[in-house]
């Protein structure tokens, strides 16, 4: 019988896998930072992979570094290390990642310049979950005071009264001047709320106070008459300075200040005002309009509500959605009255607020077969050196190549009968480009039955966005987009789970996960055996399932497992 298959099909069955064994290595960890070569592994030299084969290596707690795959060995290495896995359809994301997607979008639509840290944002996400559990998404507006905006900033007064020397006797103001300061205290939540400040930051009550008459003449480049004024933002810009005790640095290379996250321009009460003044453009002020002057808000009217008592002379701004986007942009109006036209019965004058631009971003996601890019390089190495501390000079094309370019695997291109994806099968780099410019490269592996992430190295000037985790809700949504053509990719392969190590712990995060069986290669849900995993660094997990399914029908009673009686035998 004729066969009519394709060249390339006729290829790719004549391919065959080549590995050549190499003995058992110790090497120093770079888990638990032994000094001794603690870390247990065997190895082999694979010039050729067919993927079939390497999804039965990976099944088997195997795993390749660019031509080499290894294992550990569990009973002997320091830090034993379990293959872990997502079942895609079954993914369901936490509250904190929820909070990276919207962060990134929030970006995206230029709502969100990230003016923190990473760890900075953590930290204000743990804080803002325990005070407000609903969404915060783009449209969401503090333009009247809701019981949310309000809980947050009580949270802030209340800090500030507790921390301040002595009490403060709040002003008497008019209703004009508490509706102001009320104003003003839901401006503060919002900000909080898309991370512009952190809630813990001590801060002294809002006040606001009537102008008096004798300041006019010192302030020149206000257009039009100063009703009322807060210093709020010295307040604000104070505290968080105090944050710092006096001693803290500021990096040099990001140009962040590292306890409190902020750039020494954020810190400053002139840069507070503008992003509270962009904010308090939405609000209700009574009728008179906010400037920011040299850190002071000031709430002023037109010329024409002071020379007649008609409605409000601000006019109505055209930008949509959050009315904080752009809040970086925005630039203190400098420009006197305008002159407006198209009001039947002659011209009237108004006082234009200064308009909030916004600056979009678009996102691009595309997946290339694995071979050398430059600008990925550059990236690498810029990575390598800020995140990792590595010496410049060990960041080479040599080393790069050997670690995340060269691969064994044999590319399979993709067929039209469902039994590949798009792109094929083979080892592949995903590429995130922002309005073009390349922000993180992910390094995977995309076999028969799953995306086997290898790494992640990603642009440290945007490490607000929590790239990490973003690139790997990305993965995971590529693989339940890709299962869709293919039905046979099914799982999320997210490398080796270090539990002595508790910087691995993270990709349990990803649930509901699975672990690998280090000595009968089933997989183990995670919660069922994690506690187990806090006792012993080594465990053969399926014994702790098969238990634990007996326990549950014996009345909670746990028999002991045959592994257990096994490595009894042995000994005696």
């Amino acid at each position: 019988m004729r066969n009519e298959a394709s060249p390339e099909s006729s290829k790719r069955e004549a391919a065959v896998s080549n590995l050549a064994h190499r003995r058992a290595y110790r090497s120093t960890c770079g888990y638990c930072k032994a000094t001794s070569r603690t870390s247990v592994a065997q190895s082999l030299w694979a010039y050729t992979l067919r993927v079939h084969d390497y999804q039965v290596l990976l099944d088997r707690g195997w795993r390749r570094s660019g031509m080499s795959v290894y294992q550990p060995n569990m009973q002997r290495t320091c830090c034993p290390a379990y293959t872990i896995r997502l079942e895609v359809d079954a993914f369901s994301p936490s509250k904190d990642q929820a909070r990276v997607l919207r962060r990134m979008q929030r970006y995206l639509d230029g709502t969100y310049e990230g003016p923190v840290t990473v760890g900075e944002i953590q930290k204000d996400d743990q804080k803002l979950t325990s005070q407000r559990p609903g969404k915060v998404t783009s449209n969401s507006s503090p333009a009247t005071p809701s019981d949310k905006d309000q809980s947050v900033n009580e949270k802030l007064l209340s800090n500030g009264r507790q921390n301040s020397g002595k009490k403060r006797q709040p002003d008497v103001l008019d209703e004009s001047g508490r509706k102001l300061s009320l104003a003003i205290q839901c401006s503060i939540a919002g900000c909080v709320e898309l991370g512009v400040l952190s809630p813990d930051f001590n801060q002294q009550d809002v006040t606001v106070r009537k102008f008096a008459e004798k300041a006019h003449g010192k302030l020149k480049d206000l257009d039009g008459q100063v009703e009322y004024t807060s210093n709020v933002a010295f307040a604000i810009a104070a505290a968080m300075k105090r944050k710092r005790n006096g001693t803290v640095q500021i990096d040099q290379r990001l140009g962040i200040d590292n306890e409190t996250g902020l750039s020494k321009e954020e810190l400053l009460p002139e840069h507070i005002a503008e992003i509270l003044a962009s904010r308090l453009q939405h609000s209700d002020l009574c009728g008179l309009i906010v400037q920011a002057c040299k850190g002071h808000l000031n709430f002023l009217m037109s010329e024409s509500k002071a020379g007649s008592d008609t409605s409000s002379p601000m006019e109505v701004s055209t930008s949509q959605g959050d009315p904080a986007q752009g809040v970086h942009q925005c630039e203190p109006r400098k420009q006197p009255l305008q002159e407006a036209n198209g009001q039947k019965g002659g011209t009237q004058k108004l006082l234009v607020a200064p308009r909030l631009t916004v600056k979009t971003r678009q996102l691009e996601i595309k997946m290339q077969k694995s071979a050398f890019d430059a600008e990925e390089f550059a990236l690498y190495k810029k990575y390598q050196i800020i995140v990792h501390n590595d010496r410049p000079e060990e960041v080479n094309e040599n080393s790069y190549r050997g670690f995340l370019i060269d691969t064994p695997l044999i590319y399979v291109p993709p067929e039209s009968n469902g039994s590949t994806p798009a792109c094929g099968f083979g080892s592949f780099h995903q590429q995130y480009r922002i309005d073009g410019k390349l922000v993180a490269v992910g390094v995977v592996d995309i076999l028969p039955h799953c995306l086997s992430s290898k790494y992640l190295f990603w642009d440290p000037d945007l490490s607000f966005l929590s790239l990490g985790k973003y690139t790997a809700l990305s993965e995971i949504k590529w693989v339940q987009e890709a299962s869709k053509v293919c039905p046979s990719l099914k799982y999320y392969y997210l490398g080796y789970y270090i539990h002595s190590c508790p910087k691995m712990r993270y990709k349990a995060a990803y649930a509901p996960s699975e672990l690998l069986c280090p000595v009968r290669y089933t997989w183990v849900p995670y919660n069922l055996v994690r506690s187990h995993l806090d006792d012993s660094p080594f465990v053969c997990l399926s014994d702790v399932a098969v238990s634990k399914a007996l326990a549950s029908e014996n009345g909670g009673k746990v028999p002991p497992s045959e592994h257990e009686d096994k490595e009894e035998v042995e000994a005696m």
